[in-house]
């Protein structure tokens, strides 16, 4: 349990970053290519299984030139895990529909925190 608890907190931390990099004007992509790039910077050992698996998904990203988006959320449907499939799904329906992402990803981070007591 405290396994899953720290995975959920850390997706809501990266959602927060999301929402507040898309206020300040960066587009999705870049702001999730930024995200990644701050984790790279703590080493592998403290990060945690979420975060060192989105620097391996800037690497993929890197190397094969994949869009971070898509790597991010293929990797929500291997996870298996609720709320960050919520978060990828709020991403694709941006990427098709061009929706008000920032508002809703806030919602998602503000639903991560109740669930928790936060």
């Amino acid at each position: 349990k405290s396994y899953f608890f720290q995975a959920v907190l850390k997706i809501c931390s990266t959602v927060n970053l999301l929402v507040m990099f898309l206020n300040s004007g960066t587009n999705l992509e870049d702001s999730l290519k930024k995200i990644s790039i701050s984790y790279r910077g703590t080493p592998e050992e403290k990060r945690g299984y979420f975060r060192n698996q989105i620097c391996l998904l800037l690497a993929e990203n890197e190397k094969q030139g994949e869009s971070l988006i898509v790597l991010f959320c293929n990797f929500a449907k291997r996870t298996g895990v609720k709320e960050l499939n919520r978060v990828s799904n709020v991403l694709l329906e941006n990427r098709m529909k061009g929706t008000v992402l920032w508002k809703k990803l806030k919602e998602e981070g503000a639903r991560g925190r109740r669930l928790f007591h936060l």
